[in-house]
């Protein structure tokens, strides 16, 4: 991992006009991206979703499994809460945990971006949120057949008065719809061209919650320019096995997480090999799916979980430091 600033770009921030009963800032339909695919793999790999390794692409789109949907019946639960109460006796020395200091700012001016597999936006759960969100599949709308960026959408996004408020429910929400079922290679191009697309709006910190067994070019170019330009890029370490690590969390300029269960050990299949830079809480992550309380599993919800935190203290060291720029200035 490479450790770089969190810059600010207040020049390339996207201002668009509020356009839907969700309040959500913008929604965006791009079309079909028209390239060569001669850069890019062409053959389906094996993908990790939401905390499983599954045979395709495809059936990850069919088959989303350690995602345990229920009611929650103890009433309102946020993931702050659970993160404060997740102290294991023992874990990986790279576990990141809950700063108490995180709990004086909400995100407000903070800009991520989530790049999944489509969002169903419509939901009082995103009620008052500042989302952003574009197809980058030219599939023409921002459906999201499995839920599976929805529920991380609201994991970071999620509304104050929701039963489970995300963890970082003011910052500005960059979404982009990326994964397309049975297309890798078109996939591959939509992922690249929405890196791009993250980092023209002044972005903090990009979210990938997904990964694969083999690399691609072009991700790894838009990557790197990414954390050339002070973009902080995680990415989830995979679930294909403790020994193994996904793409493009092996890049050495993203943070690769991985996923730890309660008690502060390796969630099962979960990578742990000595290229994770950072294990999070990745079992039974409260999230509302469609207004419905539920809890998902595995290295996705971890990337999402760790991607937030890691955003919240950008702003509080920028925070400090203008105090101390003033100080002088005094």
């Amino acid at each position: 991992m490479r450790s770089l600033p969190i810059a600010s770009s207040e020049s390339n921030v996207v201002h668009a006009t509020e356009t839907s009963e969700a309040c959500v800032t913008s929604i965006d339909v791009l079309s079909p991206v028209q390239t060569s695919f001669t850069s890019v793999f062409a053959s389906l790999d094996p993908v990790v979703r939401s905390g499983t390794m599954v045979a395709s692409f495809e059936e990850a789109f069919t088959k989303v499994s350690h995602v345990k949907r229920f009611v929650n019946a103890r009433g309102t639960v946020s993931a702050r809460k659970l993160l404060r109460s997740f102290a294991p006796e023992s874990s990986p020395a790279n576990t990141l945990r809950w700063d108490v200091d995180l709990d004086k700012v909400t995100g407000a001016g903070i800009r991520i971006a989530l790049l999944d597999s489509g969002l169903n936006w419509s939901s009082d759960t995103f009620s008052n949120a500042r989302l952003h969100a574009r197809d980058f599949t030219g599939s023409g709308s921002l459906i999201d057949s499995t839920g599976h960026g929805t529920a991380n959408s609201a994991l970071l996004l999620g509304s104050h008065h929701s039963d489970t408020p995300g963890i970082i429910p003011d910052c500005d929400l960059f979404f982009a719809k990326v994964l397309l079922p049975n297309e890798w290679s078109r996939s591959v191009v939509a992922i690249a061209a929405a890196i791009r697309w993250s980092v023209s709006c002044g972005v903090h910190v990009i979210i990938l919650p997904f990964g694969a067994s083999r690399g691609a070019s072009l991700i790894r170019k838009e990557i790197r320019k990414a954390t050339a330009s002070g973009c902080q890029v995680l990415a989830s370490a995979g679930n294909m096995g403790i020994d193994k690590i996904s793409f493009p969390a092996w890049l050495p300029e993203v943070t690769a997480v991985s996923a730890l269960t309660r008690y502060g050990q390796i969630f099962p299949e979960c990578c742990a090999t000595e290229k994770v830079d950072l294990y999070c809480w990745g079992e039974q992550v409260p999230v509302s799916m469609l207004g419905i309380p539920t809890n998902i599993s595995g290295s996705s919800p971890a990337v999402v979980l760790a991607g937030g935190m890691i955003a919240l203290r950008s702003m509080l060291d920028r925070q400090k430091h203008q105090r101390e720029g003033n100080d002088q200035l005094d």
